[in-house]
């Protein structure tokens, strides 16, 4: 193997991780907008059944972990919603789903751009391995 193919092998493989490397980011970041969509859609069925309900009713109120407790709905027609940095904001049932759909919307959007950069990453690490199959199958004629 000649000096310029060993050192084209050098760079090759590190461009290789290194694109491998952003791919595993890439799907992380993937992963983690998924759940994120996944809780928002959870809050806004929760939200549809709360909004079913009238004060006075006993409802169940997950703690996590599997752990429940009872409570009796004061303000049936308000929702606290996060709006960030610690605060929130009343709405109605109504208006905090609304709020939820454009959430979740904004994390599809997300989440399809990730896909795309994740299927470009995924074609160049692809791209660099057949370079570095057809450099080693050359050095070594």
């Amino acid at each position: 193997m000649t000096n310029k193919n060993s050192k084209k092998l050098e760079e090759l493989a590190l461009l290789h991780e290194l694109r491998r490397q952003q791919l595993a980011s890439v799907l992380s970041q993937q992963q983690f907008v998924s759940t994120q969509m996944w809780e928002h859609q959870q809050a806004r069925q929760a939200i549809e059944s709360f909004g079913k309900k009238k004060e006075g009713d006993e409802i169940l109120v997950p703690f996590g972990a599997g752990v429940h407790a009872f409570a009796k709905i004061t303000k049936a027609k308000q929702i606290l919603v996060g709006v960030g940095a610690s605060l929130s904001i009343e709405k109605t049932p109504e208006g905090a789903i609304k709020t939820l759909d454009e959430r979740i919307e904004e994390l599809e959007k997300e989440s399809d751009k990730l896909s795309e950069v994740s299927q470009q990453v995924k074609t160049e690490v692809d791209k660099i391995s057949a370079e570095i199959e057809a450099t080693y199958k050359k050095a070594e004629e």
